[in-house]
């Protein structure tokens, strides 16, 4: 577990949210899996206020802030695997007195997915 792990999963869910050719674009229950595995790499690693502003297209302190918004309305439940993603942001986040931040791409984007996946559900 270190920095290097953070910064490189910060990566891998910037790059799937923002562009639609990510190699899991869209693929909402990979996305909640590489969150929940980049909440763990946090969880376990020595980090400082800087670790915050990891990543290039968007900081991961928003993509946090974001996700747990995100599967504060869209979770299926405790037995669900978004529920488990919420548990798992809810460990190096706490909203305190916020409230979710619709302006933020992270809880936009990450919408835009669950929406797509309920789509493909039904079909």
């Amino acid at each position: 577990m270190s920095i290097r792990n953070i910064e490189r999963l910060t990566r891998v869910v910037t790059h799937n949210l923002c562009r639609m050719n990510g190699s899991f674009s869209y693929n909402y229950p990979r996305m909640t899996e590489a969150i929940m595995t980049l909440c763990s790499e946090i969880v376990g690693t020595e980090t400082d206020e800087s670790t915050w502003s990891i990543g290039r297209d968007i900081p991961l302190g928003e993509v946090i802030v974001g996700a747990y918004w995100h599967y504060t309305k869209w979770h299926g439940g405790q037995a669900s695997m978004t529920y488990a993603a919420l548990c798992a942001l809810g460990q190096i986040f706490d909203p305190g007195m916020s409230g979710p931040e619709k302006d933020n791409e992270v809880y936009r984007e990450l919408g835009i997915m669950a929406q797509i996946k309920d789509i493909q559900d039904e079909k």
